[in-house]
C-alpha cells in the first residue's frame, strides 16, 4: 500500500498557475514590473502571495528565481537611469540622495553595499 504524503502539498509555480492564483503571464508581467523599477514587494503583491512564499519559491523553483533576479536587474537599471537622467537634465537638486542611497542599499543589497562592507570584501 502506497503511503500518502502528510500535510499540505508543496506550492509550486505550476500548481499556483493551475489553481488560478498566479496568472499564466506571470513571467512577462514580473519582467515588465522590473523594467518599471518595481521590486520583490511589488512582485509578491501582484502575484497575490506573501513575501515568505515568494522567497520559498525562489529557493525551490529555478525558473521563478531566474525571472525574479532578471526583473531585479531591470529594476536596478531603472533606478540608476533615473538618477543619471536627473543629472543630465540638471534636476539633481530635486533628488533626495540619502533616500536613493538607502533604497538601493536595501533593495539591491548584493550590488550596493556601504563602503565599509566593500572594503572588507577585498
Amino acid at each position: 500500500m502506497e503511503k500518502k504524503p502528510k500535510g499540505r502539498p508543496r506550492k509550486t509555480i505550476e500548481a499556483l498557475v493551475w489553481r488560478g492564483i498566479i496568472p499564466t503571464t506571470w513571467k512577462e508581467d514580473i519582467l515588465q514590473m522590473g523594467r518599471e523599477g518595481k521590486n520583490k514587494l511589488h512582485f509578491a503583491n501582484y502575484l497575490g502571495i506573501s513575501r515568505d512564499l515568494l522567497y520559498t519559491l525562489m529557493e525551490r523553483e529555478p525558473d521563478f528565481s531566474g525571472t525574479i533576479k532578471l526583473a531585479l536587474e531591470y529594476s536596478q537599471e531603472w533606478w540608476v537611469n533615473k538618477v543619471r537622467e536627473g543629472f543630465e537634465n540638471d534636476k539633481s537638486n530635486k533628488m533626495n540622495a540619502q533616500l536613493w542611497k538607502y533604497y538601493v542599499e536595501n533593495v539591491y543589497r548584493n550590488d550596493w553595499k556601504p563602503a565599509e562592507q566593500q572594503i572588507d570584501r577585498l
